[in-house]
């Protein structure tokens, strides 16, 4: 039987293959806070997803931006966790889209503060670091 974070990843993964970033996000954002949820049981959405990408980061930063990150890395005074949290799980979740200052695309390369630009490979990141 599968469990709904693997039916939710792999639905996240199709939908990356296909480039259609926001449902892949839509099906990553629920297993990822299912996972953190396991783990941190008495925290809130909040704090248990962003501390679940913290916690993944060495995983996620190098697949997603080819560097290794730090705890406590900021970029124009917000941090990947929050950018991810913020700007796109709760935009997403909330208001339908994406926040105007946080996009995805196919390019390699990725801008971080500001407006953030994340490559597709941010998304395979996170669903590799939710398995």
């Amino acid at each position: 039987m599968n469990s709904a974070i693997s039916r939710r990843l792999e639905k996240a993964l199709l939908a990356l293959f296909e480039k259609d970033y926001e449902a892949s996000l839509l099906n990553c954002f629920p297993a990822i806070d299912k996972t953190a949820s396991v783990r941190r049981p008495n925290q809130g959405v909040r704090v248990r997803f962003k501390e679940f990408l913290n916690d993944q980061r060495n995983i996620i930063a190098p697949i997603g931006l080819g560097v290794k990150m730090g705890s406590g890395c900021t970029f124009g005074g917000i941090s990947f966790e929050e950018a991810v949290y913020n700007l796109a799980r709760n935009n997403l979740v909330h208001e339908g889209e994406l926040a105007k200052n946080f996009e995805i695309t196919n390019n390699p390369g990725s801008i971080l503060g500001g407006d953030w630009q994340l490559s597709e490979a941010n998304i395979l990141g996170l669903i590799i670091a939710t398995i």
